[in-house]
């Protein structure tokens, strides 16, 4: 090859052609970077929505489960109150239901005729019967109706001598709807007569075996001279004044106090009190009042002190007797 000089001109041509290539491909390079750095944005970015997506669609399925759990629990709820409804309505018709009372009936020679009495009656069902261990029959009839056909057949053999079955006894409890019942009217004037309004309950429907009007007692109003109403502080103050009154019309000379030898020692035998009369004024009798009470407390503690000590109580006898025993 021939050698080439930098005055050449084909040298500069190709120097100059190689430094544009060489730009030219630092240029691609940088336009390549700078695609990738987009590309991995790109791709960062569609990963985070992936995620998101992911997480939305974990959310949504978690309400639609909690929905489907609150529907059933919602339906199961339903079905549980409506059980519970239910049973209260069938407990509430239990309790509607009047029980009718059973009729012992004792004293029956031949229970075929007994039964077929019973069974020709058109307005009775067939109750049921049982014997019980004292030969007496329990009658259990399963409406008012039957009852009521029954227990007036028993009354008839009763009071009729010349039947078959005479000498039967029942006995029997009465229905509740035929029970009496009290009913208070207010509203009315004191003044207004039993009688009238007996009869106009018999008007309505009601037979009604004893009216009484009821009287209610009210308290007196104390009222004062001048004809005003007296509260509570009106009458303690009256009692007061009235009673500083009296301590104050009392003379001195007529309150008297009788003194009394109290018992020295603390044994229970004591001298016979000796009575001394003196006039006193108010206050002094109240001190002695004091200081008898004061000393009769006194006697009194030393009395049971005493008694303590000379019948110990169970408790503390058992208590030294496992000390001792120890």
């Amino acid at each position: 090859m021939m050698g080439m000089n930098d005055g050449d001109p084909t040298y500069n041509q190709l120097t100059a052609m190689y430094s544009d290539i060489v730009k030219q491909n630092k240029l691609q390079q940088k336009q390549i970077e700078d695609q990738q750095r987009k590309i991995n944005h790109l791709r960062e970015v569609v990963a985070h929505y992936q995620a998101k997506s992911k997480e939305d669609e974990n959310h949504l399925s978690e309400q639609t489960s909690s929905t489907d759990e609150s529907e059933e629990n919602h339906s199961n709820m339903t079905i549980d109150s409506i059980k519970s409804i239910q049973s209260k309505e069938t407990y509430s018709e239990k309790l509607k239901k009047k029980r009718i009372p059973p009729i012992y009936v004792s004293g029956i020679k031949n229970i075929t005729e007994f039964t077929a009495m019973l069974e020709s009656m058109e307005e009775c069902e067939t109750p049921i019967m049982q014997t019980l261990s004292n030969g007496d029959v329990k009658i259990a009839c399963s409406n008012e109706q039957s009852f009521r056909a029954v227990y007036r057949a028993l009354e008839a053999i009763r009071k009729n001598p010349s039947h078959k079955m005479y000498g039967i006894g029942h006995h029997t409890y009465q229905l509740k709807q035929d029970k009496p019942y009290q009913v208070v009217i207010r509203g009315l004037h004191p003044s207004t007569s039993p009688e009238d309004i007996k009869l106009e309950l018999i008007k309505i429907g009601h037979d009604a075996i004893n009216v009484t009007n009821v009287i209610i007692k009210k308290t007196e109003v104390k009222k004062d001279e001048s004809g005003e109403i007296m509260t509570v502080i009106d009458r303690v103050k009256q009692r007061t004044t009235q009673s500083q009154e009296q301590i104050t019309t009392q003379k001195p000379e007529q309150a008297k106090i009788v003194k009394r030898n109290l018992p020295k020692n603390n044994t229970d035998e004591s001298d016979e009190p000796v009575e001394l009369e003196e006039q006193a004024s108010l206050k002094d009798i109240w001190e002695l009042l004091k200081k008898m009470d004061k000393r009769i407390s006194q006697v009194e503690n030393t009395q049971n002190k005493i008694k303590a000590k000379k019948h110990p109580s169970v408790k503390t006898s058992r208590l030294s007797h496992r000390y001792y025993k120890k």
